[in-house]
């Protein structure tokens, strides 16, 4: 073997190495006097110069994107809609991100169809980790569920038909970042299940949807629903679609009948929307918390939108939040001695924050993204593509509505992954 080719393989297992830790240690963190250290920030750190000396080269699309976020968000600066320390903190941390998911992209030239697979293999283990968790919880195993040595939260256990036992949230933060991360594996897993001609064995999917059910997250089931229903489109027949109208309802409605969490979630979530409880009404025993902040997060950016249809900057939701916010009850931890305002800077929904920041321009500009990139139809010689594309707008839509985060739990891969999906699909060059 040669010098180069072995030169390649070691930077290979790098690359590979750093780009699994920034999609799954995302959310583990040490925290030194309020500031949170990422784990992964170490492995993107070191292997962005590396790439940087090899390619010497970035995306002109991402300047002009990055230019384009930074001169808006200056200029809110200048009104008082933003302040100066938000900007340049999103602004580095959306440009590393995107600078770093761009280059390991292309130092395999553009391989989706690898990467995907290699974020599919460690979705696998990120599940089987939460099945440890599981059993650990019912085994009063301690060390077996609890990783706050990750700088991540020990959850209270919960009740799931019946039975008391810890939701699955893996190496993230919460179930419901579990239920984000593992969207798009849950797609191909689905897709791999329904398959005529997969020759290898269902362990792997069926693990992945298992772990995905035992998050006990609205998110995840939301993510369920949004499989079936790309499912479905893409085999699109008036059989399918019948069978979706019945399935859809009774699949809700006996996770309804055997989670309280999401019965309770739920309720209350169809209970605000419709107006029979009140928002700045709510109180911790006629509603659910998580529900009531991911409302009021929306509410605040819809006015912060009709005041400022372009938005406020990237980075502002935190001082529309102190405009527009009207409720102050225990969810949101506001007002309290010590006190830390739930979702302050993230809007608890990448929907949310994007119409509080960006406007409706940024709400038309982000479904126009999704529209145009979107491959509707499968051949023979790029299903492997269409797969990839449609798992990665499932990402897009489980972030959009909880997301909150513009380059956490590995979005900007996916962000990247549907638009080359497209790319190659249509054979342009890359």
């Amino acid at each position: 073997m040669n010098k180069e080719k072995t030169t390649r393989l070691v930077i290979d297992k790098i690359v590979d190495t750093c780009f699994v830790a920034a999609l799954f240690l995302s959310l583990a963190s040490l925290n030194l006097e309020n500031i949170d250290i990422y784990f992964y920030y170490i492995f993107v750190s070191f292997l962005i110069p590396v790439l940087v000396y090899r390619y010497q080269t970035i995306d002109a699309w991402l300047v002009i994107i990055m230019s384009f976020l930074a001169v808006h968000s200056l200029i809110n600066v200048l009104f008082g809609n933003n302040d100066l320390l938000s900007v340049l903190k999103n602004i580095c941390g959306i440009s590393f991100a995107y600078w770093f998911y761009y280059l390991v992209l292309k130092h395999y030239n553009y391989n989706i169809s690898f990467l995907f697979q290699l974020y599919y293999k460690f979705s696998f283990w990120t599940a089987t980790i939460g099945f440890i968790q599981f059993f650990s919880y019912l085994l009063h195993f301690k060390p077996g569920y609890n990783f706050s040595w990750l700088g991540l939260r020990v959850l209270a256990g919960s009740e799931f038909a019946g039975v008391q036992f810890y939701p699955i949230h893996s190496i993230t933060g919460e179930p419901a970042a579990f239920a984000v991360l593992l969207a798009p594996a849950v797609y191909k897993a689905l897709a791999d299940l329904k398959s005529k001609t997969l020759n290898s064995n269902k362990f792997i999917p069926i693990t992945i949807i298992s772990s995905y059910l035992l998050t006990q997250s609205s998110t995840a089931y939301f993510g369920l629903i949004s499989c079936a229903a790309v499912l479905t489109i893409h085999n699109f027949s008036i059989k399918r679609i019948l069978i979706g109208l019945v399935a859809v309802p009774m699949v809700i409605f006996l996770l309804f009948s055997i989670s309280p969490k999401f019965s309770e979630r739920l309720e209350s979530s169809v209970k605000l929307a419709t107006g029979n409880i009140i928002l700045d009404a709510a109180t911790s025993d006629n509603v659910n918390g998580s529900s009531v902040i991911l409302f009021n997060h929306f509410v605040i950016a819809a006015e912060n939108a009709k005041n400022h249809p372009l938005g406020t900057g990237l980075g502002s939701h935190h001082i529309a939040f102190k405009r527009y916010n009207t409720l102050k009850v225990w969810f949101t931890g506001y007002g309290g001695p010590g006190s830390m305002i739930l979702n302050l800077h993230d809007a608890n929904s990448l929907f949310s924050r994007i119409l509080s920041e960006f406007g409706y321009f940024g709400v038309i500009l982000m479904f126009a993204f999704i529209f145009r990139n979107f491959i509707p139809s499968q051949t023979q010689d790029n299903s492997h593509l269409v797969l990839i594309n449609h798992a990665s707008l499932i990402a897009l839509l489980t972030n959009i509505l909880r997301g909150g985060h513009y380059f956490n739990l590995g979005l900007p891969f996916f962000v990247f992954c549907y638009y080359y999906s497209r790319k190659l699909n249509k054979s342009e060059d890359v």
